[in-house]
């Protein structure tokens, strides 16, 4: 059940969802290695190198997580580390880096890898 104002309305007959104003996203500052949660979504890297652990079984199928080098520090030597549980993968990799200053990556999880899309 969606219930709201007028600035945010549900039609059930279509399934929109009529927002007529500006959403605000969960951001959780990101200093040394994490472990990503489901309650997140944007994931602020503040400081590098780092590493962000990634367990796809905690999260809902669809759920995306936006991760972002806000320090401006990330490089082929500094890097932000995406590393997916256990044998999961982010497309079929094993791990995924950001490597470019102010560099992002979206990955949403099917509820056992991840993907970027």
């Amino acid at each position: 059940e969606i219930s709201g104002s007028a600035s945010i309305l549900y039609n059930s007959t279509n399934n929109h969802l009529t927002v007529d104003s500006g959403l605000i996203h969960a951001r959780t500052a990101i200093v040394t290695s994490h472990t990503a949660s489901a309650s997140e979504y944007f994931l602020a890297v503040t400081d590098t190198p780092t590493a962000i652990e990634l367990n796809a079984t905690l999260f809902a199928e669809g759920q995306v997580l936006v991760i972002k080098d806000e320090s401006g520090n990330a490089s082929a030597s500094d890097t932000i580390l995406l590393d997916p549980s256990g044998s999961q993968t982010i497309d079929g990799e094993s791990a995924a880096h950001i490597e470019s200053p102010y560099g992002s990556v979206l990955i949403y999880s099917n509820g056992t890898n991840w993907f970027i899309y």
